[in-house]
């Protein structure tokens, strides 16, 4: 295939596209802004608030975090963090007697059979 043909079909999707990305650069909230309604390729959020979701009552939902780690004092979770409230922070005891010592958040199941460390 000619060199010339692939960078100038290159260089023509970049202009093409061009517009769309400068459009949601400029937008705030771009990510959560839909195509059909606001021309910027988002995710449709707000559009989910106020169609699928209107008149909707909201009930808290607990959800497990499987993963490589978790900022606990991180700004959008330390308010809202699970905590175990049967357990007594870094005293060293099964306060809940569910065999795990000191699971305030949760546990750290990696490592051995009975894990390795508390979160």
């Amino acid at each position: 295939m000619n060199y010339n043909f692939l960078k100038k079909s290159a260089t023509l999707f970049l202009l093409a596209a061009l517009p769309f990305l400068s459009t949601a650069q400029q937008k705030p909230n771009w990510q959560n802004l839909d195509l059909k309604t606001d021309s910027v390729f988002g995710i449709s959020t707000e559009k989910a608030y106020k169609e699928l979701l209107k008149g909707k009552k909201s009930t808290p939902v607990l959800v497990a975090v499987l993963d490589g780690g978790v900022d606990l004092n991180h700004e959008d979770l330390k308010r809202v963090i699970w905590v175990n409230k049967k357990e007594i922070a870094g005293n060293g005891i099964d306060d809940d007697k569910n065999g795990y010592i000191d699971d305030i958040h949760g546990w750290n199941f990696f490592g051995r059979k009975n894990g390795c460390c508390r979160i």
